[in-house]
């Protein structure tokens, strides 16, 4: 009897361990969430933003120092091609970010962080204005830098508010065409 015991005890510690690193349905969702943006060409990276909504006791450690506080977001990324020439466009930077309120040429709590210094902004920041007010709320914060739109949002597992994203990425590299 005791070695009966002694066998179920041992297969316990050992299958236990393994089912529960088995993924969860809401991972499962997020992997195929991740695996539809991939075969669309939108790179996923999980990366951490400065988080510009926190309330003031995350701006504070316990011991009072004054500390950044980080958000964990997944950055979904498209690349814009590059021009033929030089001369066709120039390298476009510019990031905007969700905070306790907005900037009045903006939707919604959207700020400016970085400003596009371009020729053609004045048509770039409409174009931004007009498509920023449609992404999720679950969106934070959108950047260009080195020809890759970076879009930074707490993940969840639904794909519509994801095909919202990936169109959004996809007129941002296709402007100023689209």
């Amino acid at each position: 009897m005791m070695t009966y015991i002694l066998i179920g005890l041992v297969l316990l510690f050992v299958v236990v361990p393994i089912i529960s690193i088995l993924p969860n349905e809401e991972q499962r969702a997020l992997m195929k969430l991740r695996k539809i943006a991939l075969s669309r060409g939108i790179g996923v990276e999980l990366t951490t933003i400065p988080d510009h909504a926190a309330q003031v006791e995350k701006r504070v450690s316990g011991s009072g120092r004054p500390m950044t506080p980080v958000l964990k977001v997944a950055a979904y990324r498209r690349y814009r091609k590059r021009p033929q020439s030089r001369h066709d466009l120039p390298a476009i930077s510019w990031s905007v970010f969700k905070a306790d309120e907005g900037d009045d040429a903006l939707p919604g709590n959207w700020q400016w962080q970085e400003q596009p210094a371009l020729q053609n902004s004045q048509s770039m920041k409409l174009f931004l204005a007009e498509k920023l007010e449609h992404l999720p709320e679950s969106v934070v914060s959108v950047t260009e830098k080195n020809r890759a739109v970076s879009v930074h949002w707490v993940e969840s597992g639904d794909t519509s508010q994801a095909e919202i994203i990936f169109s959004f990425l996809d007129d941002c590299i296709n402007w100023p065409d689209s």
